[in-house]
Order: structure tokens, then sequence, then C-alpha cells
């Protein structure tokens, strides 16, 4: 009892702390897509500066330069977007420490560089079985089933237990010389039957939680390949994903085509 205890309360643990990394991570994401959004904003202020020059000088019609100020009033609403998004996620996470929403503080990524070497899904799975403490507690539990069961099972049989008696029978007449008295000493064993109580209540009881424990741990195994599955595949979709926008990022832009 005192091991599942304590694996239980391990994985209430694990759970705390994937919740705060899972937060820290959002902070991290929502803080680059501000910083994402104001980039973006910049341009479209760029772009809309040009514009208006363009139609002060008869250059270019206004009802082109509408199209460019609705660009930049999008990207003005994208960045209040994520601003907001970022003051949720931040009091999200500070919530999940127990710090105050007064505090301040600059989430920094610490994720592994998109070149590292491809994950292992069955090395993950090897790790994610020998550390869970929830797959430690579904052991536990169907273990402590199967004693209940054996302690069920054992009290069927009866206890025999060996009983002692003594008794004096003493022989009343009137004459003190034919008066006698006789001592017994007895010696038995005392075997109780259970004829209407076998244990089959608490045997199958102790079944029904051992056979319920075993499928608990099967589902919890099941839930780890899951999410090993999707998370090696959210990481590789992401790494597509930079690969192309790398790609992107280097071709030439229209300006540095004119001035070759």
């Amino acid at each position: 009892e005192r091991d599942l205890s304590i694996a239980e309360y391990a994985n209430e643990v694990r759970l705390v702390r994937r919740d705060v990394a899972l937060a820290y991570a959002d902070c991290i994401y929502r803080a680059d897509r501000l910083a994402l959004s104001r980039e973006t904003l910049g341009r479209a202020q760029q772009v809309l500066e040009v514009a208006e020059r363009r139609v002060a000088a008869k250059d270019l019609p206004d009802i082109e330069a509408n199209l460019v100020r609705l660009d930049e009033k999008q990207a003005r609403a994208e960045v209040e977007i994520a601003t907001r998004e970022r003051e949720t996620a931040r009091l999200k996470f500070l919530g999940l420490v127990g710090e105050k929403a007064t505090r301040t503080f600059e989430a920094r990524s610490t994720l592994f560089p998109p070149d590292a070497a491809p994950l292992s899904t069955e090395k993950l799975e090897g790790l994610a079985f020998s550390r869970r403490p929830d797959l430690r507690a579904g052991e536990l539990a169907i273990e402590r089933g199967e004693r209940k069961g054996n302690l069920a099972r054992a009290d069927r049989w009866p206890t025999v237990a060996l009983s002692l008696g003594f008794s004096r029978a003493v022989s009343f007449v009137r004459n003190p010389d034919l008066r006698d008295a006789d001592d017994n000493l007895g010696v038995g064993l005392l075997i109780p039957l259970p004829l209407f109580d076998r244990r089959q209540g608490p045997i199958l009881e102790a079944a029904a939680e051992r056979e319920q424990a075993a499928a608990t741990l099967e589902a919890i195994r099941a839930e780890i390949v899951r999410e090993v599955g999707v998370a090696v595949n959210r990481v590789e979709l992401a790494r597509a994903r930079l690969t192309i926008f790398d790609k992107e990022a280097a071709k030439p832009t229209v300006k540095e085509i004119k001035e070759q």
C-alpha cells in the first residue's frame, strides 16, 4: 500500500511538471508569435508609407492604396491578438508555479536544434515505460489484487486449535470414609466447519480488482505509445516545416534579383 501511494504521488507530480512545461512552452510560442506579428506590422507600415507617398504624388490610385491600408490594419489586429494571447499564457504559467500575476519573466527556448538526430520512437517508448510512475502504480495495483486474492483463499481453510479441559466429580455420601472424587483431564481439537462461508465474496472481489487493475495498466501502456507517437510526429512535422521555411528564406528577394 505504501509503495502504491508513493507511485500515485509521483504520478501526480509528473502531471504537474508536464502542465508547467507545456505552459512554459506556450509562453515561448506566444512570445515568438508576438515578435513575428510586430515584424509583419513594421513591414506593412513601411509599405503603407510608400503607398501614401505614391498616392500623394498621383502615382498610385487611392483604391489600390486601400488594399495596403487594409493589410496594415490586419497586421495591427494580429499584434493585438498576439499580445492578449501572450498575456494569457503568462498568467497561466505564473498560476501553475504559484507566482503573483505581477511577476515578469522572459521565456526562452531550450529546444534542441533543428539539425538534431531524428527521434527514435522505440527508444522514447522504452524511456517512458521505465520512468512513468503511473505505469508503476498500475503494476502495484495488480500485485495488491493478487495478495488480496491469496489472503482470501487462505481464509477458506479452518483454523485448527488445541483445547484443554479439566473437571472434578465429587460424590456426596453420609459416610465420610466412602466419599470419592474423580479428576478428569481432557485434550481435544477445535475445527470450525465453514459450511456456509467459503470466502467466495472476498475472493471474487479480489479477482475483479486485479482484472480492473490489469485493464487499467494496458490502457496506460496504450496511452504512452499514443503520446510518444503524437509527440514524435509533431516534432518531425515542425522540423519539415522549418526546413521549408529556411529554403524559402534563402531565396533572393526581388530587390536582390534586380541589383544582380
